[in-house]
């Protein structure tokens, strides 16, 4: 796909804060014209023709291209940063951290960060920031180094304010529950973000959406036909089990593989599915079970259930399911 002058794209203007390196005014523009656009970012169309990495301009550069690009936003002596917006729209409904960890940080508003710093001269530029904090005493840190003298090099450090050290230890503590206890799910995600300092209900918003868009945080997702009687079983479990099933094998698909219609077209034609249902789970625990080097469809013993009931990640959704009228 290559841009046309009747395709529109949208892109972001940061301005940095020359204190804390983090945006400090931002404006949002939509063009057209990524030619003008390229021009005065000094880039070629094979490069980037689509115009989908970060660029940093100097005052004067950032100057130029507003002039070109007849957009409204006086940035001063600032650095500035431009990225593509690839649909803000649908996100989350409140700040997320990232990119602004040191000032919310120095508010009080982020009360844990985890960084990490390459030997890029951005990071290493950012890093200085969040020493010179560390040196005033305004954050508390602890840091690793990974790959040192290597250009791999990589400064994992972790910051809070003052008198919120505790919430590193806080940290380790909940990915070492998560190592013994089956791996991560919905309940340590949530108390890692509220350890960020992120609010209750932007906890509820997060957590909605990976459910909604299954993007492997919490292990394998799989989706399974159940009859009527394993639908009710499911809701006497509290959504917290899979059910039994007659019959020796229990077929599954890689959740991404099965599309809505095929899961309609299954309501319509079978009368014995009565509903569709995901559940995540490690890949491990499927290993002795099902070949996971294929993906799609497994058969999977029906004898394996009671241990895929024992190693969830989270409970299980009912994605798609038969209603008295829907195929009358």
């Amino acid at each position: 796909m290559t841009g046309t002058a009747d395709t529109a794209f949208a892109f972001v203007l940061n301005a940095l804060d020359p204190d804390l390196l983090s945006p400090c005014l931002a404006t949002r523009f939509v063009t057209s014209d990524l030619v003008t656009l390229r021009q005065n970012l000094s880039i070629d169309a094979a490069d980037d023709p689509l115009i989908d990495n970060v660029y940093t301009l100097a005052p004067p550069d950032a100057a130029a291209l507003c002039a070109a690009m007849q957009i409204d936003f006086d940035s001063g002596p600032a650095i500035v940063t431009l990225h593509k917006d690839n649909g803000s729209r649908g996100g989350p409904p409140y700040l997320v951290h990232t990119g602004w960890e040191l000032p919310l940080l120095l508010q009080g508003r982020k009360k844990f960060a985890v960084m990490h710093f390459t030997t890029r001269a951005d990071h290493v530029a950012l890093k200085r920031r969040f020493d010179h904090f560390v040196a005033m005493g305004q954050l508390h840190a602890e840091e690793h180094v990974s790959g040192e003298g290597t250009r791999h090099q990589t400064i994992h450090a972790v910051y809070t304010p003052p008198g919120d050290a505790w919430r590193i230890e806080a940290d380790k503590l909940i990915h070492r529950c998560a190592g013994l206890s089956g791996g991560w799910n919905e309940h340590y995600e949530r108390l890692l973000g509220m350890l960020m300092g992120y609010e209750d209900w932007q906890n509820d918003w997060w957590l909605e959406e990976l459910a909604k868009h299954d993007k492997g945080w919490f292990g394998i997702s799989l989706t399974a036909a159940v009859t009527r009687a394993g639908l009710e079983w499911i809701a006497h479990a509290g959504n917290r089990a899979l059910p039994p099933i007659e019959g020796d094998i229990f077929i599954v698909a890689s959740t991404h593989m099965l599309q809505d219609e095929t899961m309609q077209f299954a309501l319509r034609d079978n009368p014995h599915i009565d509903a569709f249902v995901q559940f995540n789970i490690d890949g491990r625990h499927l290993i002795p079970h099902a070949d996971m080097r294929v993906g799609g469809t497994y058969a999977l013993p029906a004898s394996a259930i009671p241990e895929l009931n024992r190693h969830l990640r989270r409970p299980v959704r009912i994605v798609a399911q038969r209603s008295s009228s829907a195929f009358e």
